[in-house]
């Protein structure tokens, strides 16, 4: 029993030229919330961005794990 457990998922899509869009979605308990951004300018920049989306009514433990994936993907991708 219980509430289901948090799970974020992210992705990077391909926009027009080399800009590229993150793709953000939570679910935290039987929530779920999502939330998109370019993500020119690095992980901080797409993370505050992030916050003025649905996912900025997130609470700060679900962001605890939003914000190492985020930066992960974009540090992988060579966004960061």
């Amino acid at each position: 029993g219980g509430e289901p457990p948090l799970v974020v998922a992210s992705a990077l899509h391909a926009e027009d030229g080399e800009r590229r869009r993150l793709r953000v979605a939570v679910r935290d308990g039987y929530d779920v919330l999502t939330g998109t951004t370019r993500c020119d300018t690095g992980a901080e920049d797409a993370l505050d961005a992030l916050r003025d989306t649905a996912l900025g009514d997130l609470p700060a433990s679900a962001w605890e794990a939003v914000r190492p994936q985020v930066t992960g993907l974009l540090e992988s991708s060579g966004q960061n």
